[in-house]
């Protein structure tokens, strides 16, 4: 049986899951919300830019810093990174 969900709704699944796998953070979808809110200047730094889509950014969530993947197009969040990971990218 094929699973038909929309892509924002698999992007939030994703990084909800990975934030909870890789930060023991929960997350429901109105502090999804304001997570995604808070990209932007002042909030995050850019880590790397991997297309014009995809961007890795860096910001922090209840006191920790978390390496995450953004969607621009979407503006959406679609995974944080396991802890360390942003020593990998150039700034």
């Amino acid at each position: 049986m094929k699973h038909d969900i929309p892509k924002h709704r698999a992007q939030y699944l994703h990084f909800k899951s990975r934030l909870y796998e890789r930060y023991g953070m929960r997350i429901n979808r109105t502090r999804y919300r304001e997570l995604c809110s808070c990209v932007g200047p002042g909030h995050t730094r850019v880590l790397e830019k991997q297309s014009r889509r995809v961007w890795i950014l860096l910001m922090e969530i209840d006191g920790v810093r978390v390496p995450v993947v953004w969607d621009r197009y979407r503006g959406r969040l679609v995974s944080a990174l396991p802890p360390g990971s942003e020593a990998e990218f150039s700034v």
